[in-house]
């Protein structure tokens, strides 16, 4: 297809690193894991896109690893990041975050470096911690990358990021940068990754492994299931969200349909422009934001939104969540503001003579039908808003970051 191709060689163009960036970034990178090293008698490793030469031009993200011995124990990981950071970036400022144990996020020369400590281990299935593997996968991918697939891996994450699917974090459930690199490896080209993709129907199973595909469907349970080289019993996928798969599958489409650069570089509109986009009834709710590590935050936003949907499924809504820097915000669209004065409740079958009588009891106007009991009772919450301000003043007693006092939640009618 003439026309993709030449989009393609367009983009690729424009998106990726020059040949002088990626040797620039590389001596800066081997620059700081020598200082880190010398300073402080560590291990040190680079790992990531810069090491395997697949980030995005201007892209300067430094991801180094601080090898500990195996015996190192977990709870002396902080205190040893402050020591790097004081003797490595005495003037740099620094945020320690928390995952799975705690890493260290700086800004040095115009980078974005993420110091994180893992074990230093002799293969994959020793790992003590999940973050052990990534020395290993950046092994793998330089093994298996050459110069033009390194090129394929950067269109590939360009047209991810473009539309909000780069990224395994919690906010995203998109493609990580890992599982950007084995999808090239396995199909050779973005090209190639496209056609395929178009035809996909979830689940998906892609193996680098000698899975079966029953075996692996029932093990994995995941709409994109792809097997880690590195870790036969680890799926690189398990992030990618069903709704985000089919995104991607939709956009695939498109794209051989209507080959054209502006789905490489025209990212989505904002939060407010696709919330001003979408018809029906719609309400912005807003509310302080907690300060909690961002995967926290999102793995309780997500809770929170699906059960903001299911309270006000009758109103057939759908919910929008987003982030500034000191509040959460949800966008609610829709396609009912107002419901009936009474609700149906479904009972008993008739046959089950004491339910029937408790169902009875409990209600006033009861009627049969299709051989179960019915009753019809008042709406105690008929509008949406009222809905709203119901689920909010029952979810600041739920165990959640999010939960907040009615006075705390403003309701905004759009």
């Amino acid at each position: 297809m003439p026309a993709l191709k030449s989009v393609l060689k367009e983009v690729l163009s424009l998106v990726a690193p020059s040949e002088e960036e990626v040797e620039e970034e590389r001596q800066f990178a081997e620059k700081i894991v020598r200082k880190i090293k010398r300073a402080c008698k560590r291990e040190a490793v680079l790992v990531g896109s810069v090491a395997k030469g697949t980030f995005l031009k201007g892209k300067k993200d430094l991801d180094i690893f601080i090898l500990f011995p195996p015996s190192f124990p977990k709870e002396r990981f902080e205190e040893e990041l402050k020591k790097i950071a004081k003797k490595v970036f005495p003037r740099c400022g620094y945020k320690l975050s928390y995952a799975e144990h705690p890493y260290l996020k700086l800004h040095y020369k115009g980078r974005s470096i993420d110091l994180v400590p893992a074990y230093k281990i002799s293969s994959p299935s020793a790992k003590k911690s999940a973050v052990d593997r990534s020395v290993f996968h950046t092994r793998y991918v330089l093994q298996h990358l050459d110069k033009r697939k390194k090129g394929e891996v950067v269109l590939l994450k360009q047209f991810l990021k473009n539309h909000d699917l780069y990224g395994a974090e919690i906010r995203v459930k998109g493609f990580s940068g890992y599982l950007c690199e084995l999808l090239i490896i396995h199909f050779k080209s973005f090209e190639n990754l496209v056609k395929s993709a178009s035809k996909w129907r979830p689940p998906v199973f892609i193996d680098f492994d000698e899975w079966k595909r029953q075996e692996a469907l029932s093990f994995f349970a995941a709409p994109l299931i792809v097997t880690d080289p590195v870790d036969r019993m680890r799926n690189v996928a398990a992030a990618v969200s069903e709704e985000n798969l089919k995104r991607f599958i939709a956009l695939c489409k498109k794209l051989l349909s209507h080959p054209s650069k502006q789905l490489f570089l025209s990212p989505p509109p904002s939060f407010y422009r696709t919330l001003k986009r979408k018809r029906g009834k719609k309400y912005l709710i807003a509310f302080p934001k907690p300060d909690v590590a961002e995967d926290i935050l999102w793995g309780q936003l997500h809770r929170l939104v699906d059960k903001l949907k299911e309270d006000l499924r009758g109103f057939e809504v759908e919910v929008i969540p987003h982030t500034t820097r000191g509040a959460v915000v949800l966008g609610v669209i829709a396609k009912k503001d107002t419901l009936s004065p009474t609700i149906v409740i479904k009972g008993p079958p008739l046959g089950m003579k004491d339910a029937c009588r408790r169902f009875k009891k409990a209600h006033k106007k009861v009627f049969s039908k299709n051989g179960f009991l019915f009753a019809e009772e008042k709406r105690s919450v008929r509008t949406l808003k009222g809905a709203i301000k119901r689920f909010f003043r029952n979810y600041k007693k739920m165990k959640s970051h999010l939960a907040r006092y009615e006075e705390l939640v403003v309701i905004k009618e759009l």
